[in-house]
């Protein structure tokens, strides 16, 4: 049959890795079996870094790529997103790459709320909803917020007490009033 020259990948390349010149190899493939986006002999993923992690043998395909220029953590932020860090400690939920979290603030506005004579209150609701932690470490998480979330959540930061809410398996919507 008719055979396709496609990028394989020959080692595994972490998410955000750069692909170098022994991670992939041109591979002749029945095109029938070669899936939509792969790329062929015309053009060349070496100098890309993946969005996503590859695996050995897996044809490399255009939308598993985070771009020329991006590598790193920048690479596995996605369009009409931000990266940002949260302080990661007792208070918060084990998280691992990957989840999802709600992002949640708690402001103390007992000062205001007593300068008016009523009783003070800490009202806490989302800045962010369906964050993806990008990366955890000892002292923080990463989380990509899209890009109308990033400033509320820069100033929850810096003026709130933030939580995060570990989102289970689903794709509901919280319900927070």
């Amino acid at each position: 049959g008719i055979q396709r020259r496609v990028w394989v990948v020959q080692r595994t390349v972490r998410a955000g890795d750069v692909i170098r010149i022994d991670d992939a190899s041109l591979e002749r493939r029945p095109k029938g079996v070669v899936p939509r986006g792969a790329l062929d002999g015309a053009s060349s993923p070496i100098g890309e870094a993946t969005g996503v992690a590859l695996t050995p043998g897996e044809v490399v395909l255009t939308e598993r790529l985070a771009g020329r220029g991006a590598h790193g953590l920048a690479a596995l932020v996605a369009p009409g997103h931000r990266a940002l860090a949260v302080r990661n400690d007792e208070s918060m939920p084990a998280v691992g790459v990957g989840d999802r979290v709600d992002v949640i603030a708690t402001f103390d506005v007992a000062n205001d709320v007593e300068s008016a004579g009523a009783t003070p209150v800490a009202p806490s609701f989302p800045v962010a909803l369906n964050a993806e932690v990008l990366r955890v470490s000892p002292r923080t998480i990463t989380l990509a917020v899209t890009v109308k979330e990033a400033p509320r959540v820069a100033f929850a930061l810096a003026r709130a007490a933030v939580t995060l809410s570990l989102r289970g398996g689903t794709s509901e919507q919280p319900q927070y009033r």
